[in-house]
């Protein structure tokens, strides 16, 4: 009894962490694993690639046009923001070992489409989002 009060009270803290981190009109923005190119010419069966799994959560405020990151674990990673042209408009490296999360402000942005990149450990994640000013 007394160990599963313990983890429903950890399971409490943790779900309570992330709700102050993340803005309540704020959507998340998924990211999905990018595969390499293949560089062997072989036509046979290969290796299946390691399970990545990226603990960075990322949520957009429509209202505040920002991005948040937030990730609980102390990882660094890269990102490049690109509009449609493929321009890239924020760029920069988050470092969790110094915050809980960032924000990355985007109001000088126009309405459109824009694409999120993330690398982590040598892989490489993707995302979109839409920038709406119409709303």
């Amino acid at each position: 009894m007394i160990k599963k009060t313990k983890i429903i009270a950890i399971l409490f803290a943790f779900i309570m962490q992330t709700m102050h981190l993340v803005p309540l009109n704020a959507s998340d923005v998924p990211l999905h694993y990018k595969r390499p190119p293949r560089v062997t010419p072989s036509h046979g069966p290969s290796k299946a690639p390691a399970k990545n799994y990226l603990t960075l959560n990322v949520f957009f405020d429509e209202e505040s046009q920002q991005l948040t990151f937030s990730d609980l674990l102390d990882n660094v990673y890269t990102y490049y923001i690109y509009d449609d042209n493929k321009t890239i408009v924020s760029q920069g490296v988050l470092d969790f070992s110094t915050n809980e999360s960032f924000i990355v402000n985007l109001w000088t942005c126009q309405s459109g489409m824009y694409t999120l990149v993330v690398t982590h450990n040598e892989c490489t994640y993707f995302g979109t989002f839409d920038i709406d000013y119409t709303l």
